[in-house]
């Protein structure tokens, strides 16, 4: 029986390495809030993440893969907030809603793991489980 979303439902997550090795949230490390994706924006972003572009002759002329903007667009929309969150001089980082400009502090491999994280409770909400 499919179980509905709340898209205002929100939940605090944890990055891998600021975890305890028990699995455990460290109260010390980042805490990110997350939201589910409306269905328009999980939507959006999806469609953004390929392009082919056809010629006048059938033929393709050219395809295009947004993987960046697609975990970008995630974030957007996906993260509403975090603490803890420091530049290495401890200086806090400063959290700017629907800003894509938030994330440049933080590194690739960060971003695409929330990115994930955010994604992954689309597809399966948590009161399944997850």
């Amino acid at each position: 029986m499919p179980i509905g979303i709340k898209t205002t439902d929100t939940w605090e997550y944890q990055f891998k390495c600021d975890r305890k090795p028990d699995g455990t949230t460290d109260p010390e490390g980042t805490l990110v809030t997350l939201c589910y994706l409306s269905a328009e924006q999980h939507a959006r972003i999806q469609d953004s993440l390929a392009t082919f572009l056809v010629n006048s002759t059938g033929g393709m002329s050219e395809a295009r893969f947004t993987s960046g903007t697609h975990v970008l667009e995630t974030l957007k929309y996906g993260v509403v907030g975090w603490k803890n969150y420091r530049y290495a001089d401890g200086t806090p980082v400063v959290f700017r809603a629907r800003n894509v400009a938030s994330f440049d502090s933080m590194s690739y491999d960060h971003r695409t793991e929330l990115a994930e994280a955010i994604l992954e409770r689309v597809r399966v909400p948590a009161t399944l489980g997850n």
